[in-house]
């Protein structure tokens, strides 16, 4: 494998403990978690049911319904003219 192993001491540098009432709550006992906060919050946005989140690789059928313009109807801009010191 090719994991380094500061990358193996940043993912297990923190663990869930639970205190004399049973409440949980994370505990450093490394030095640095920085690559474990990065793989917690790529796992958030991709998923689909945080708000916002999930990976759309497939468009949805809303975007395929929407009408695209075509591209030989004119459009509502003016045309381009180019400055007259380009023309040399």
């Amino acid at each position: 494998s090719e994991t380094n192993q500061d990358y193996i001491k940043q993912i297990i540098a923190e663990e869930k403990i639970r205190d004399e009432k049973g409440r949980e709550s994370w505990k450093l006992v490394g030095t640095h978690n920085h690559l474990l906060d990065c793989e917690v919050l790529c796992h958030v946005a991709a998923d689909p049911e945080f708000p916002g989140g999930g990976v759309h690789l497939l468009p949805t059928n809303d975007f395929v319904k929407q009408k695209r313009p075509n591209k030989k109807s004119p459009s509502n801009r003016k045309e381009y003219k180019r400055p007259g010191y380009l023309e040399r």
